[in-house]
Parts: C-alpha cells; structure tokens; sequence
C-alpha cells in the first residue's frame, strides 16, 4: 500500500480498517500490546506505523537486506511518509486520546522521553544532526539553488542580515545609556525582590520610598509562575 492509498484509506476508510485490525486482535487476545481493549488509536498508530513501513521498504533504493536481522532502514528515512494531512490527524488522535483517558501518565513519560531523545539527536543547534546536515547543504548545494523539493517538504533556501553599528560614534553613545539603563532595572528589581508584602492582621506595613517629597508605598512584584520540565540525558 503506498502512501496516497493509505492517506485515502485513513481519510475514508478509517472505520472499516478499525473493525478488521479490531477483529484481527480480539481473536490474537482481545487486547493491544498494554492489556488494554482495543482502540481507534490503536488501529491509527498501526496504520501510520505500515505507511511509514511500506514507504521506506518500497521506495528506499539503498535499504539493505541482513540474513539474520531482516530489513535494515536508516533511521531518518522511517519519517519519509510524513506529509501534513498525516501530521494532523496524529496530533489529532493523540489528542483525542488524551481526552478519552487513553492515554495515562506512565505512557505520556515515555513518549515525552523519546520525544526529548529525537530532539537531542537531531534537533539540537549546536551539535546535532540537524546542524551537520545544514551545514552540508549550505555547502554543497549552489547559493543559485533557492529552493528545492525533498519527500513532503519545500525547503527554501535564505539569509539573514545582521548589522554592526559600532562604526556611529553616537549609536555607541545611546547604547551605553542603554546599557546603564539595563543595570540599573536589574537593580531595581532585586531590590523589589526584598520587599515584604504589606500584612495588617500581623502588623506589617507597607515599606514606603521617598519619591521627591512623596512617602510612597512599595509592593513585591507580582509572582507570576509556570512549571515546565528540566531535562538532560541521564545516561
């Protein structure tokens, strides 16, 4: 099945493909690989998952054939049967699957492992492949060569223009200000760090600033705080 085909049956067909991987499975054990009843995104990855397999089996001439380890295909081109319709409707269904409870926190820390594993291979802008490959490209590839086509994608080729202004006397002049000003805001700030926040029940009043000829109440800065994770390879 190539990738049009599969694209029209996951568009089209997805239901009918659902009932037949459905009873594929419940009469193997009723249960996909987790334990669990079996789902549309089940049906889904293993749909997304032949595509990927048909397209870079079919349509890679240098795939190589090992007696003992069967196909073997380079680890970039499993994403050659990416294109966007496939793109959103994974982002969809995973979604969905969210939603649906199908998805629990175990599984979700794993994907997010391999996501992070895929972003740190590749992704990354100062060592990873990504960056190799750029570099290559940028290389070897003529500058009259703007824009190319490589599986689903349209690569433009561009710059980016950067300017040094150091020659202005006078810009010189209005960045040093401009720094002084920076310092002094860092400062600021600390400071606003230090200041207790104002608590009549046990007697704390607001500490005031003159300003002038002006006592002015000051406040601590309003914590604003959002949680994110911090991440390296541990291994």
């Amino acid at each position: 099945m190539n990738q049009i085909s599969m694209q029209i049956k996951l568009e089209t067909e997805l239901d009918d493909e659902v009932r037949a991987i459905n009873r594929q499975m419940k009469t193997e054990g009723k249960v996909n690989q987790k334990g669990n009843p079996v789902t549309k995104v089940d049906t889904v990855a293993i749909l997304v998952e032949e595509a990927v397999e048909a397209r870079a089996i079919a349509d890679l001439p240098f795939t190589e054939v090992h007696e003992s380890h069967g196909p073997h295909i380079d680890y970039l081109d499993v994403f050659t049967a990416l294109n966007r319709d496939l793109k959103d409707m994974a982002v969809s269904h995973y979604a969905e699957a969210i939603a649906n409870g199908e998805i629990d926190v175990d599984t979700a820390k794993k994907h997010y492992a391999r996501i992070l594993a895929f972003e740190s291979l590749f992704a990354d802008s100062k060592v990873g492949i990504k960056k190799q490959i750029i570099d290559f490209l940028l290389d070897q590839i003529p500058e009259s060569e703007k824009v190319f086509h490589v599986e689903n994608f349209l690569i433009t080729r561009t710059s980016r223009t950067v300017y040094d202004y150091s020659n202005d006397g006078t810009w010189n002049e209005l960045k040093s200000k401009v720094e002084q000003s920076n310092a002094e805001l860092k400062q600021r700030e600390s400071f606003l760090k230090t200041v207790k926040q104002p608590d009549a029940l046990n007697g704390v009043n607001p500490q005031q600033e003159l300003i002038g000829d002006e006592l002015v109440d000051l406040y601590p800065p309003i914590e604003k705080k959002s949680d994110f994770f911090k991440t390296k390879l541990d291994a």
